[in-house]
């Protein structure tokens, strides 16, 4: 993205690319927090530029077009296509800090949930499906009881970027990430490596929306994978 940039041929699908790459780094432990911090500050500028359009504008391009935002975003898995508290037991930091596998870490999680003022009714739900009201309270009430259960700002907020292509298709670049990999790491023996390869690199053309759904499904059941391993 840099080389297209210093050449002036830098473009929104391209910088959502550069999102995605920085994203996987992190998500897959192979950089440290600071570097990301370091990019995603970087990568802010160049969505900042690429995003802001008059009100004309967005009526125009709204209906066909890639954008771009900035948000804090909770460091929950899939959690917008997942329950509300199967994200939180397939988060690696808050699984291992409230020990989810033991059933202490499970009565202790009832108990933040409970301290939250978030019925388990609610959230074994559908993330969408939740209460509007009580949907859009989550990160307040998580960042405001977090510290009572060991837990950091960085374990619960994850500083990220969402992209939506016209009027659907809201996703979070660690979501695309979480059903991009899935895709490629598929263990379906009836494909190769190969086929899961170009079948991930269509998965990168956000107009494979069709796609998209099944990613994050595959996506869900890595995590399951790796969490009841």
């Amino acid at each position: 993205f840099e080389l297209a940039w210093k050449l002036s041929k830098d473009t929104n699908s391209l910088l959502w690319l550069a999102v995605v790459g920085v994203t996987d780094q992190f998500v897959h432990f192979r950089t440290p927090r600071d570097k990301y911090m370091e990019d995603v500050m970087s990568l802010q500028s160049h969505v900042s530029r690429h995003n802001h359009r008059g009100n004309e504008d967005e009526n125009i391009l709204s209906v066909n077009c890639l954008r771009i935002s900035f948000e804090e975003e909770l460091h929950l898995p899939l959690y917008r296509h997942w329950t509300l508290i199967e994200s939180i037991c397939h988060s690696m930091p808050i699984a291992c800090k409230l020990r989810l596998w033991s059933l202490k870490g499970q009565k202790r999680l009832s108990e933040f949930l409970a301290e939250m003022g978030l019925p388990l009714s609610q959230c074994k739900q559908q993330y969408g499906a939740m209460d509007t009201t009580m949907r859009s309270e989550v990160k307040i009430r998580i960042q405001e009881y977090m510290s009572k259960y060991g837990l950091e700002i960085q374990d619960v907020i994850l500083p990220s970027f969402t992209m939506q292509y016209g009027y659907k298709h809201l996703l979070c670049a660690t979501d695309f990430v979480y059903a991009c990999v899935s895709v490629l790491e598929s263990v379906d023996r009836s494909k190769s490596p190969t086929d899961n390869f170009l079948a991930a690199s269509d998965f990168l053309q956000r107009s494979v929306s069709r796609k998209i759904k099944a990613g994050l499904e595959l996506g869900k059941l890595q995590l399951r994978s790796v969490v009841t391993q």
